[in-house]
């Protein structure tokens, strides 16, 4: 009897409030809706007078649908295939038990256009930048092994016009780029790890090992990026002529994380291009998703990086494990390449950390500000913030000039 009573109270308590309650739940809901669209159409019409008035966001957005999208196609429909980025690829790794270094091996890539045509290249047996060659009797010769992002590998210039090649032309040393698209300090860590630390350990003639750094190197630590790191090992076995070639379970799993995560057929890969040539790269999705603020706050946030403590950065890290491994066996050195004023033009904070973390750790440290001059247009791509075809040599020579000193 008393649970019936109270069966009762509770379905005329529910009925009392049901009024109250959906008025409340209407009002959330009306609320919510004002006050997302006070903050959201202010931000829209910023967003609108930024992508509208802005010159350099108008270049990029004519380059990529005039000029690149088209090319792409073309390649595409010629075999290539999109450049899978590690920094990207990392973020699925886990499960396979690698750091990735590089894009598909042995595969027609698709690179980057700032103003000298679409570059496309050849991946090497490790997914980088490279003629196979030149991982040949490494073992029997000495070398120039240089580590890096984008600056390092070449972007977006001919094969002929990065900084690999020239060193090799300005030095007569054999010159191997370990860089790729995106790296940053950890990917550099990984680098040293899985591919120098196994290769120098055996060498028997002089290597130099240089990492160029790039003011977007300058990260806060990442502890998923650090037990990605800590798993990293080995990827190289050495041949019967002194060579080296990526280990047959690196090949596979390299290959499998691709292809489960990234289109890589022609028509996965046509699709996802035209998606992006009818939306993603239209003026329309470049306001409605705030393109312009979100790219404001992500300089206002790199500015706060130059606060970033040098002492247990990666970068550190990255310089350190550099000393290590080059302990007694190689010459190592560190390089910054300043960026165009036009870009990002606050980069004093960290390289000033760079050149002291090198000094700390006995490591030569070259500014390449000495021939590159941020405010020289004729440094910089005709129309992108890389390197120009002569940025990239002056780097090359003044790197050269300090190998041979």
């Amino acid at each position: 009897m008393k649970s019936l009573r109270f069966k009762i109270y509770l379905q005329n308590l529910t009925a009392k409030f049901k009024i109250p309650f959906l008025y409340m739940q209407k009002n959330f809901y009306t609320n919510f809706t004002l006050l997302a669209s006070s903050i959201y159409i202010p931000l829209l019409l910023i967003s609108a007078f930024g992508s509208l008035f802005s010159s350099n966001a108008k270049m990029l957005r004519d380059r990529k649908n005039n000029e690149d999208i088209p090319a792409i196609l073309s390649a595409v429909n010629n075999g290539y295939l999109p450049l899978y980025f590690p920094r990207k690829l990392k973020n699925n790794a886990k499960n396979k038990g690698i750091y990735p270094i590089g894009t598909l091996p042995n595969t027609k890539t698709i690179y980057c256009n700032e103003g000298y045509g679409l570059i496309t290249y050849k991946s090497d047996i490790f997914g980088l930048r490279n003629p196979n060659d030149k991982w040949k009797n490494i073992n029997n010769r000495s070398n120039i092994y240089l580590i890096g992002d984008s600056f390092t590998d070449g972007a977006c210039v001919p094969y002929e016009s990065t900084i690999p090649h020239h060193l090799q032309t300005f030095t007569g040393i054999s010159t191997l780029n370990l860089g790729m698209a995106g790296n940053g300090p950890y990917e550099y860590q990984a680098i040293l790890k899985s591919i120098l630390s196994p290769i120098i350990k055996v060498s028997t003639t002089k290597n130099h090992v240089i990492i160029i750094f790039y003011l977007n190197d300058n990260k806060r630590k990442k502890t998923k990026h650090d037990k990605l790191l800590k798993e990293a090992k080995s990827i190289v076995t050495m041949d019967n002529n002194g060579g080296f070639i990526p280990s047959e379970d690196y090949l596979l799993k390299i290959k499998s994380l691709i292809k489960e995560n990234h289109p890589t057929s022609l028509k996965e890969t046509t699709s996802v291009i035209n998606n992006n040539k009818y939306w993603r790269n239209s003026i329309y999705y470049e306001i409605i998703s705030l393109y312009p603020i979100r790219l404001r706050l992500s300089r206002a946030l790199g500015l706060l990086n130059k606060h970033i403590k040098s002492e247990n950065s990666p970068s550190e890290d990255s310089i350190e494990l550099l000393s290590k491994v080059c302990y007694q066996k190689c010459s190592p050195m560190v390089v910054f390449i300043p960026s165009a004023s036009t870009w990002k033009p606050t980069e004093a904070p960290y390289k000033e950390n760079l050149k002291t973390i090198s000094t700390k750790f006995k490591i030569p440290f070259i500014d390449a500000s000495e021939v590159i001059n941020k405010n020289i247009n004729a440094n910089y791509a005709p129309k992108g913030g890389h390197l120009s075809k002569e940025g990239y040599r002056k780097v090359a020579d003044l790197i050269s000039r300090r190998i041979k000193h």
